[in-house]
């Protein structure tokens, strides 16, 4: 029903002493449910606008009831078991008070103050009434209508249901709720310890902010890039945290505080599926952060986990960044939301960024020319021929080469030792080779001709890739097949030999009387040379 708020009624509720009220009356139910019916109360007379009023026995079949062409005052009201229905006009100069199992309907009007710490779900029900004054609620009150006062949720909840419940002043404190189909209108600065949104309903708060020390809680938040933290807010008013933050932490991530930190993946091979963890912090000393994490569906970049987030304060929740390496280069940006349900936390864009590099691949050089591949062998192949037994045979000037394009990875490694008859003079390995490049330093093989006949080996260089972000990964390895034969000469071809290897040992002696080379640095040929230049008798 309607209410007009007079100057007189505000006057009443600011003037009158309370020492007026002595007289106290008790709801004794005896004939009807009328407030007005004097054999209702104790000493069969209705209370006087200075009474106490007490309504305290819930098993009486008639509970008072103000209907909506009826006015009444009273001094207080208390209300410890059963039900008061105000249809009509309640004016309560010191305010309405519900405890134990007692219950509060108003349909009409309260002009006065109510506390509600009634030990009911609900102790205080509105259904289009209004009560003028503040509310001190230590329960829950629920339903649709007005407040014109202050609302102090001493723990309590105070629910829109069925319509709109309208708030003229500050909610403060306990928990503050629009239940499906209702809406919730507050017409001042609020600061609650839980705010929640459930189903279709509305909360509306103009230009008021809402201050939240708990939680907000919003069933239309969706999740990922459907995020919505105003979903059903009407109004501009923010939604505030009373602390909390939001921070990124991980490997390569960089201005985790900032609204605009960026994620590093650093160098990635060709082919390979980086992964990188990004940790969330909440650092709130007291409000749970909710939120949700989406990507931009850039080819290639994929964003897993916390597609919807809750974090209490001090905690933290990750989600995975990954990134499948399909082209050598700079990867295309990708830009990573991580959003929350708090105007006043900033909203967080991460930028993802990377370089992919080739693997590093192994080749395996003579005299400055790649040695030829047989992909049968799987290998390099060198052919030191057919050499006279007894012979020394080393050949020299080998080196490895990086023969991956570039841009990739460093090529670092070691070649493999002994291979039967085969083997190095000396160890031989290569650190931090770039693509496209040859060793400078190189190894020389040697060819044991103790025995006669054919023979095989194979050696092999271990490599690994190595780059800017210290990522160490498989290189291609490099197999060195190697063969030749050892023969013992006839007679004739060893005199032969020996006359040549004089002839030879007699220019060396004259090339040393003219440059002063030492003579036996000479090597000198046996049979022949081979095709891939194996020098005899070294």
């Amino acid at each position: 029903m309607g209410f007009k708020k007079t100057a007189a009624a505000i006057a009443s509720l600011a003037f009158v002493s309370p020492s007026l009220a002595s007289a106290q009356s008790v709801w004794e139910g005896n004939t009807s449910t009328s407030w007005g019916v004097g054999s209702n109360w104790s000493g069969s007379a209705v209370p006087i606008p200075s009474a106490n009023v007490l309504i305290s026995n819930g098993s009486l079949s008639f509970q008072p009831l103000i209907a909506m062409t009826e006015s009444f005052t009273a001094n207080r009201v208390s209300i410890s078991a059963g039900k008061l229905d105000v249809r009509g006009n309640l004016t309560v100069l010191n305010g309405v008070q519900v405890t134990g199992t007692g219950t509060l309907a108003v349909f009409g009007d309260v002009i006065g103050n109510v506390s509600n710490f009634s030990s009911e779900v609900t102790g205080v029900r509105s259904a289009g009434g209004t009560i003028v004054g503040n509310v001190i609620n230590g329960r829950t009150f629920s339903g649709f209508g007005e407040i014109r006062g202050t609302v102090d949720n001493l723990g309590g909840t105070l629910r829109s249901e069925l319509g709109t419940l309208s708030v003229s002043r500050s909610v403060i404190g306990g928990t503050l709720e629009a239940s499906s189909g209702s809406a919730l209108a507050l017409g001042a600065n609020s600061r609650v310890e839980v705010l929640n949104r459930v189903g279709s309903s509305s909360i509306k708060t103009g230009e008021h902010s809402i201050e939240v020390a708990g939680d907000y809680l919003n069933s239309g938040f969706g999740t990922g890039s459907s995020f919505n933290a105003r979903a059903g807010i009407v109004g501009t008013g923010p939604i505030n945290a009373n602390s909390a933050f939001q921070r990124l932490s991980g490997t390569g991530l960089f201005g985790g505080n900032g609204t605009a930190p960026t994620l590093d993946l650093g160098v990635m091979r060709l082919g390979d599926l980086a992964t990188r963890q990004v940790t969330i912090h909440n650092e709130g000393m007291g409000t749970v952060l909710r939120g949700a994490v989406f990507g931009d569906g850039k080819a290639g970049h994929s964003v897993s986990g916390a597609e919807s987030f809750a974090i209490s304060p001090r905690a933290s929740t990750s989600f995975n960044v990954g990134y499948a390496a399909v082209a050598t280069g700079n990867i295309t940006p990708s830009t990573v939301r991580i959003v929350n349900n708090f105007d006043n936390v900033a909203d967080q864009a991460l930028s993802v960024t990377g370089f992919v590099n080739n693997r590093a691949v192994a080749g395996i050089f003579k005299g400055g020319s790649l040695l030829a591949f047989d992909a049968f062998l799987g290998g390099y192949v060198f052919d030191f021929g057919a050499v006279a037994a007894g012979s020394v045979v080393s050949v020299n000037d080998f080196a490895i080469g990086n023969i991956a394009s570039g841009p990739a990875d460093l090529l670092s490694g070691m070649l493999g030792g002994a291979a039967g008859v085969f083997g190095l003079a000396s160890p031989f390995n290569v650190v931090g080779l770039d693509a496209g490049r040859v060793s400078s330093n190189r190894f020389s093989m040697i060819f044991d001709t103790s025995n006669e006949g054919s023979f095989t080996g194979r050696l092999q260089f271990d490599g690994v890739g190595t780059n800017r972000s210290d990522l160490i990964g498989e290189a291609r390895f490099a197999n060195l097949h190697l063969r030749g034969s050892v023969v013992v000469p006839e007679p004739g071809s060893l005199a032969l030999v020996i006359t040549g290897g004089l002839g030879v040992l007699g220019v060396a002696m004259r090339r040393r009387r003219v440059t002063g080379t030492a003579w036996h640095r000479t090597q000198v040929p046996l049979l022949s040379k081979n095709p891939q230049g194996a020098v005899l008798f070294s």
